[in-house]
């Protein structure tokens, strides 16, 4: 998720989902807005959907338990592969970006300017070795997510309805 649009949710849900929920009718029952419960037929977008606000809430208490229980394990004695092997979510293996590469985001809709030729350089050496990492069973599989709408479709509604959103 761009951290433009997880600023944005970071805020709507702690307004405690009050401006994202609306109901279509006043007999229906109530409903949240859910990044993850619409459907799209390309690859290049996604539009929002909506679910009932209980099944929004208990996807919700569940990913906070997860979280409570990787905490959990990240705090037990156990080597780094058991916790691992133990966590509800994946650890990070990207590294921390030091204080000194690190910036702000820019202010939305503003004009965006070239990168440096330094910044160009390393992305394309990062962007080089990972394409050499993956196995040629990588690149099949995400040629088969790309140009399959329907094998998009349910691969997005596999992960949405194992996880949901994992921030």
């Amino acid at each position: 998720m761009p951290a433009t649009l997880r600023h944005i949710w970071a805020v709507f849900d702690a307004a405690g989902g009050d401006l994202v929920a609306y109901n279509v009718s006043p007999d229906a029952p109530p409903t949240r807005l859910d990044p993850e419960a619409g459907t799209s037929t390309t690859p290049a977008s996604k539009s929002a959907g909506y679910r009932p606000a209980a099944t929004y809430n208990d996807r919700a208490v569940e990913r906070d338990s997860a979280r409570e229980l990787d905490r959990m394990v990240e705090d037990a004695e156990f080597t780094r592969a058991r916790k691992d092997l133990e966590r509800a979510f994946p650890r990070a293996t990207v590294p921390e970006v030091s204080e000194r590469k690190r910036r702000a985001l820019p202010i939305p809709d503003s004009i965006r300017l070239g990168l440096s030729s330094r910044q160009r350089k390393v992305r394309s050496v990062n962007k080089h070795r990972t394409q050499s990492s993956l196995p040629k069973v990588g690149y099949t599989a995400v040629r088969t997510l790309i140009d399959d709408p329907e094998h998009w479709n349910t691969v997005g509604e596999a992960l949405s309805a194992a996880r949901g959103d994992a921030l």
